[in-house]
């Protein structure tokens, strides 16, 4: 045997022994949490990461959207409501990504709140919390089902421009795919993990092509690219409200910060994960943080991108009801228009196959302590994969009654997955003000930790979170008729009746919240993030 072989197994062995050891570390802190390791742990913490990444899914949530974007508030409100939203998501971010080293298990926002809120909130709260986040990541995965089976059809509509897809069939394509996310999801998690690895890399690469295309393709077909100031500065009222006063822009301005909110939520999937992950006290939250920010990094580059083939002439764009797949064929012509809509397509299977993936692990972790009917079986793990099965067929099934609510009516399924971001909203915010109000002297604080920044940030990001969840509930077309009516308040209310009745006359009386244990208190007085 060579020296150079002899040292690899070395290095080989080394490697499996700080895993091993890292691993071990991992289920002794969940077992101070109160819970026996029973996923697999399988992810490194860039799979961690790209996961996080891929269901936050910037790309797919941005291409869905662009089109509301551009009518209510145009380019203006596209960019700089993503570079303020943008930076109040991250700071939003960092708060939950403390929390996340501090009790780093799968029930994340939901485990949070129950731990740290008093003993006699603590199964309301966290009731309340778990309920929203497992129906706002459920709302998702049938939100990227259907938007997958929109862009298919988009891209039959490129060959076809007379023909389209009925909404049996659109159902169907949706339906289909969940499925084929099921089966994907029934593979151990780290083999789903390299699956992710490459899934970010593919919506990197996607964000640079198309941009890198939009330009060299417009300027050689006589578009004109849109100048910095028109990408900046051009705002655009297409919501049918009239006037052009102070109250109507202030309005439309509203409005137009429901992109950047429906487009940057998803990134406490991380947390969801930690279970699963190495080394989960410091690589959830740094997937959380760095999900965030890449999240950030690529929206704000590919909605340039975008901006600058639709921006010089916004209202073309909005009244002809443009949408993504036009500006492509537009600028590139009929075969690159093509290539650019099947990247899209792609990007849209991984995003809803990782969504899912997130909402079977908030599914396991609420069954696990009892928060569903027949929870013992919607707990249920697969004894080699140790993969949540239970789960995942119940979240199969949520997503596809969620997805044929298109064959009733498709307003009511775009009102349905509006409880996609208010759920995520509500469930966000619920830990982050127990950690500024009830735990604020008894937080333990970890690895990753803002020190003194925590308590001011926490406020900031709890207010930001209220104030934008009730933006939702606002009418976004005028003049309001039954077929153009917001009815996000008639599916909150209806959840929260449900809920309320399931709680006063069923749970309360059994139900006692995720299991939590004290942990020694740990006071950090200068910010300190992991490297």
């Amino acid at each position: 045997m060579t020296i150079s072989n002899h040292q690899s197994k070395l290095d080989g062995q080394n490697s499996a022994d700080t895993i091993t050891k890292e691993i071990d570390l991992d289920d002794k802190l969940l077992e101070e949490l109160g819970y026996k390791q029973e996923l697999y742990r399988g992810f490194s913490s860039f799979m961690n990461f790209s996961f996080c990444f891929t269901a936050v899914a910037v790309i797919s949530s941005l291409s869905g959207l662009f089109e509301t974007g551009m009518a209510t508030g145009g380019p203006a409100l596209l960019f700089w409501s993503w570079i303020i939203g943008g930076a109040l998501n991250i700071i939003v971010a960092l708060c939950l990504a403390e929390i996340c080293s501090t009790y780093p298990s799968a029930g994340s926002v939901y485990h949070w709140a129950g731990s740290l809120a008093s003993h006699k909130w603590a199964p309301l709260l966290s009731y309340i919390t778990g309920w929203f986040n497992f129906l706002g990541n459920a709302a998702g995965d049938a939100f990227f089902a259907y938007s997958f089976s929109g862009m298919v059809n988009s891209v039959y509509q490129i060959y076809y421009p007379d023909d389209s897809l009925s909404v049996p069939a659109l159902v169907a394509v949706a339906v289909a795919v969940c499925c084929l996310w099921a089966i994907q999801n029934a593979l151990r998690i780290d083999k789903t993990g390299w699956f992710n690895n490459f899934a970010t890399f593919y919506q990197i690469f996607t964000m640079f092509f198309i941009i890198i295309t939009l330009f060299v393709t417009c300027s050689t077909s006589g578009i004109p690219l849109a100048t910095p100031n028109q990408m900046v500065f051009t705002y655009y009222n297409g919501t049918g409200l009239e006037g052009d006063g102070f109250a109507v822009t202030l309005y439309v301005t509203l409005l137009g910060t429901l992109t950047t909110l429906y487009s940057f939520t998803g990134y406490e999937a991380a947390g969801h994960l930690a279970e699963e992950t190495h080394g989960a006290q410091k690589s959830a939250p740094q997937g959380i943080y760095y999900c965030a920010l890449a999240s950030f990094v690529v929206g704000l580059s590919y909605l340039i991108g975008l901006l600058s083939a639709t921006a010089s002439d916004v209202a073309g764009f909005v009244e002809n009801e443009l949408t993504i797949t036009n500006i492509f064929q537009n600028c590139s012509g009929f075969s690159l228009g093509v290539t650019l809509a099947i990247l899209l397509v792609v990007n849209m299977y991984f995003s809803g196959m990782s969504s899912m993936t997130v909402t079977t692990r908030i599914s396991f972790a609420m069954a696990r302590d009892g928060a569903f009917p027949f929870s013992e079986k919607i707990r249920y793990l697969t004894p080699v994969n140790k993969v949540p099965m239970g789960s995942v067929f119940l979240v199969l099934a949520m997503d596809i009654i969620f997805v044929c609510l298109n064959l009733v009516n498709e307003t009511a399924f775009l009102t349905v997955t509006s409880i996609t971001v208010i759920g995520f909203q509500i469930s966000y915010a619920i830990p982050l003000f127990l950690r500024v109000t009830h735990s604020k002297n008894t937080f333990v604080k970890k690895d990753f930790n803002l020190g003194r920044w925590g308590y001011p940030l926490g406020w900031l990001s709890f207010i930001w979170l209220v104030i934008t969840s009730f933006l939702f509930f606002l009418p976004t077309t005028f003049p309001v008729d039954s077929a153009n009516m917001n009815y996000t308040f008639v599916i909150v209310g209806l959840v929260a009746t449900v809920g309320s009745i399931h709680w006063i006359f069923s749970a309360r009386h059994w139900f006692n919240g995720p299991v939590t244990k004290p942990l020694q208190i740990v006071v950090e007085e200068d910010v300190k993030f992991v490297e």
